[in-house]
């Protein structure tokens, strides 16, 4: 169902139109700006986290306010769009949401970006929601993209029909569970066993 409603204005910004109850324009410059800075935000909290710097509970407040944040955001405006909105906007928005442990909000979304143009959105990051709603809902991922490091070791979480894992991932744009493996074990320093 396709709803239009135009607000008694001029301006050509003024026109909202909602497909399948998202909305579909920019975002303003000061929220993209909003993303950007959350995304710091999320990223120093982890760091800070990781580092012994604060305890899960501080972690864990910060990651609500940014949740209820995002959520707004997301309500008011849709998801970020790569090329309409901004690369990195969408990169913070996509992230935010997957570290929020919202599983509803990630289905929402999740169901936005399936229904986005495939230029403005990274197809990849279907796999994250997908594996990461699964993951939290008590049920095995699909794309292999959730896994656990136990003494430096990378194990990744259970994966529902593993020996067909990498024709799913490949249908996504992803590379192998092997060569995924191998990039973290590079970003995180980790041996290669």
């Amino acid at each position: 169902m396709l709803t239009v409603a135009i607000r008694s204005s001029s301006n050509p910004r003024s026109v909202v139109r909602t497909l399948c109850g998202f909305f579909i324009k920019n975002m303003p410059q000061k929220i993209i700006n909003e993303l950007h800075a959350m995304l710091l935000e999320d990223q120093l909290a982890l760091k800070e986290f990781v580092s012994d710097k604060i305890e899960k509970s501080k972690l864990q407040e910060r990651v609500a306010k940014q949740t209820s944040r995002i959520k707004k955001i997301f309500k008011d405006f849709g998801g970020a769009k790569k090329k309409t909105d901004d690369t990195e906007a969408y990169k913070a928005m996509f992230i935010l949401i997957l570290h929020s442990g919202d599983v509803e909000l990630m289905e929402k979304y999740l169901t936005w970006h399936r229904q986005s143009d495939i230029k403005e959105i990274e197809l990849t990051d279907q796999a994250f929601l997908t594996d990461k709603i699964r993951v939290l809902s008590n049920q095995p991922q699909v794309y292999g993209t959730q896994y656990k490091i136990i003494d430096s070791e990378i194990v990744f979480l259970s994966i529902e029909d593993a020996q067909n894992v990498n024709r799913k991932r490949v249908l996504l744009g992803m590379g192998t569970l092997e060569e995924y493996k191998e990039g973290i074990q590079k970003l995180r320093n980790l041996s290669n066993k």
